[in-house]
């Protein structure tokens, strides 16, 4: 057991070491609770973490100051969820998709989708094998749609809620 628990926090601290596991914009994981959680195991855990079912969504207000850069004079963020290391940031006049990519997620794309150009989409509910939700999207002049994933920390109904009312605008 002992060397079990060696080989978890040689992993604890190789995700640590990155430098977005300590200046992620949100709160970080909590490492001392859980089902593998010990006294050893350290504090700093990252956004990584999120693949194990902590999507969940972001206050407007934080996710507004974080992304500030992004959004148009007067634009304003009225719901966010973050999607294992992905954002979904729904304005008042747009859809933005930050998506993070490589290992240490500095490289971000910003995908800005105006409202206006969905030409419809669909949610999956979760079932009892599988918990993980879906929302796609379909653009104008695409024939495949955007597909994100929600874990069971996001209510799929508040998301398709949310679409919905900036779409049928």
């Amino acid at each position: 057991m002992h060397h079990e628990q060696g080989a978890w926090d040689d992993v604890f601290q190789a995700l640590c070491s990155f430098p977005e596991a300590r200046t992620s914009p949100y709160e970080p994981v909590p490492a001392r609770s859980g089902p593998y959680a010990t006294p050893h195991t350290p504090v700093c855990v990252p956004r990584y973490m999120a693949l194990f079912g902590n999507a969940h969504t972001v206050d407007p207000g934080k996710a507004q100051q974080d992304y500030e850069r992004l959004l148009g004079h007067g634009e304003q963020i009225h719901a966010a969820y973050l999607l294992i290391r992905d954002t979904i940031l729904f304005t008042d006049r747009r859809l933005i998709l930050v998506d993070k990519q490589g290992l240490t997620g500095k490289k971000v794309e910003y995908h800005s989708v105006p409202y206006r150009s969905i030409t419809h989409f669909s949610v999956e509910t979760a079932g009892h094998f599988d918990l993980d939700a879906e929302l796609k999207i379909w653009l104008s002049g695409t024939h495949e749609p955007i597909e994100k994933t929600f874990t069971k920390g996001v209510d799929i109904y508040e998301v398709q809620a949310i679409l919905t009312q900036f779409v049928a605008r």
